[in-house]
C-alpha cells in the first residue's frame, strides 16, 4: 500500500462518522500499534541518514528530534496507563503528558513540516533560534541567581540583523498584505528598525514577549484544523470551524489544563476514584488516549508522505490498527462518540 492507499484509508474511517464502540483495551492496543510505528519509522530513518553522504540539514535535524519526542511522550504515556481495575496510577501524569504530546506537535507542524517556501521556513526558523536565545539565557540567569547575562545583547543583535537580510523578510517589507500570523511580529521587528541600531539595537520589548512563545505564531486549534482539512481534503465551513474549535478547547483546554494545575475538578477525581481505574476515570482516560494516537499517527503520516518511505506488509498492518484510533478522537471532537470514550 502506498501513502495515497493509506491515506484514503484514513479518510475513509474518519469520513464515516460512526459511532464509537472501541472500548478501553481496544484502544490500548491501537496505541500500541501507534507507538511501534514510531519505532519503525525511526529505524528507517537512521538507517537512511547513514547510507547518505549528505549532512542533515537543521530543519532535517529538528523534525527528527521533535518526532522522536513525540514517539518518547508517548510510550511515557502507554507505560503509565493502567490495565486492570486493581492498579493504582496517576491520571494527572498522563493527562499533564498528554497536553505537551499537543504541544510538541506544534513546533513540528509550525517549523519542519507545513508545506510552505524555504524562504519562509527559515524566516520562521530564525524566530525560533531567537527565541532560544532568550530562554536559555533567562534559564542560566535563574540558575545562577545573576543579572542579565552580557552575552544575550549581542547575540540578540546579531540575530536581528540574520532576519532582517532574509529574503523572506525584504519580501514582507515591500508589501501591503503581510500573512496574519506576522503581523504583530512584523511590525514590532520593523518599529525597532525604523528606530534605528543606537535607540533599539536589538528586538523591542514587545518581540521579545512574543518571542518567549519558542517563536511559533500559530496556536495549536488553528494547527489542528489545518491538518484535519488536509487529511480529509475538505475545507470546513465557518460553523463547523466554530463547533470543533469549540470542542477542541473543551477537550485539550478544560481537560488537561484541570490536572496540570491541579483543579479542584482534577483532585475531586483522583480522590474519588482513589486512584484507580473506575469507569469515570476510563471515560478520560479513553479520550485522552485518542488524542495521543491521533497526533502520533499525524506526526507520522507525516514522514511517510515527506520522505517516501517504503510501506511492507508488517507496516501496513500497523497502520490499519493505529488508524481506528485516530477515528476514535475525531468521533469526541464531532460529539458522535459513545462507549469508553464518551464526550468531553
Amino acid at each position: 500500500m502506498d501513502y495515497n492507499s493509506l491515506l484514503a484509508c484514513f479518510k475513509n474511517f474518519i469520513t464515516r462518522n460512526r459511532k464509537n464502540i472501541m472500548d478501553y483495551n481496544s484502544l490500548l492496543a491501537c496505541f500500541k500499534s501507534s507507538i511501534l510505528l514510531t519505532d519503525k519509522i525511526n529505524t528507517f530513518l537512521s538507517n537512511n541518514q547513514q547510507k547518505q553522504s549528505v549532512t542533515q540539514s537543521k530543519i532535517d535535524k529538528l523534525r527528527i528530534i521533535l518526532y522522536r519526542r513525540m514517539a518518547q511522550i508517548s510510550l511515557s504515556i502507554y507505560k503509565l496507563l493502567p490495565v486492570s481495575e486493581e492498579e493504582y496510577f496517576s491520571l494527572t501524569s498522563i493527562a499533564s503528558l498528554t497536553r505537551v504530546l499537543i504541544e510538541s506537535y506544534k513546533p513540528f507542524y509550525y517549523l519542519t513540516i507545513e508545506n510552505i517556501p524555504d524562504e519562509e521556513r527559515e524566516f520562521r526558523y530564525s524566530f525560533f533560534e531567537a527565541s532560544l536565545l532568550i530562554e536559555r539565557h533567562n534559564m542560566l540567569q535563574g540558575i545562577a541567581n545573576t543579572s542579565e547575562d552580557p552575552r544575550l545583547k549581542p547575540e540578540l543583535i546579531n540575530k536581528k540583523q540574520e532576519i532582517i537580510n532574509l529574503p523572506y523578510y525584504k519580501n514582507l517589507t515591500g508589501t501591503t498584505k503581510i500573512p496574519t500570523i506576522y503581523q504583530s511580529v512584523f511590525q514590532s521587528l520593523r518599529d525597532t528598525e525604523m528606530a534605528g541600531p543606537k535607540k533599539t539595537p536589538g528586538f523591542g520589548i514587545d518581540l521579545m514577549r512574543k518571542l518567549a512563545r519558542n517563536g511559533c505564531y500559530k496556536n495549536d486549534n488553528d494547527i489542528f484544523l489545518e491538518r484535519l482539512e488536509y487529511e480529509l481534503s475538505k475545507t470546513f465551513s465557518d460553523e463547523e470551524e466554530k463547533h470543533l474549535k469549540s470542542r477542541f478547547d473543551k477537550f485539550f483546554t478544560k481537560l488537561m489544563s484541570n490536572f496540570v494545575h491541579s483543579s479542584a475538578f482534577a483532585i475531586s477525581m483522583e480522590c474519588d476514584s482513589n486512584f484507580q481505574l473506575d469507569q469515570e476515570v476510563k471515560n478520560y482516560l479513553s479520550q485522552m488516549i485518542s488524542c495521543c494516537i491521533f497526533y502520533l499517527n499525524i506526526a507520522t503520516y507525516d514522514l511517510i508522505n515527506l520522505y517516501q518511505i517504503p510501506l511492507d506488509d508488517a507496516l501496513n498492518q500497523e497502520l490499519k490498527k493505529a488508524m481506528e484510533g485516530s477515528s476514535v478522537f475525531l468521533s469526541i471532537l464531532t460529539g458522535k462518540a459513545t462507549s469508553d470514550a464518551g464526550n468531553p
